[in-house]
């Protein structure tokens, strides 16, 4: 019996503000990768003004997006931060467990 990578899957989480298009990729990769145990945690809607622009509400594009800003997304967000094992923050609105595998990406 021989083992692969693909028998030791993690479960990510992703937090930001919402989900652009230049994450997406990168989210879809890591969907696929981590066959379902991955979740995208989009802690806003996206702006009107991004709207404007042309940019389109990719957090009602993909089964793996939580919006927190839904009904029970607050708990959700936060349940799916601390069952991840990795989790990477980009922005996030409540406190995060010290313990976790945690990182922060700033501008």
């Amino acid at each position: 019996f021989k083992r692969t990578c693909y028998d030791y899957f993690v479960k990510i989480t992703f937090v930001s503000n919402y989900l652009s298009h230049h994450q997406a990729p990168f989210c879809e990769a890591m969907a696929r990768l981590c066959e379902g145990r991955f979740t995208f945690v989009a802690t806003e809607r996206i702006p009107d003004e991004r709207k404007r622009l042309g940019y389109s509400d990719m957090n009602e594009s993909y089964p793996f997006v939580l919006r927190e800003y839904e009904e029970g997304g607050r708990q959700k967000a936060k349940q799916a931060m601390l069952d991840a094992d990795i989790c990477l923050v980009g922005s996030c609105s409540f406190e995060h467990r010290k313990s976790k595998k945690t990182f922060f990406m700033e501008t």
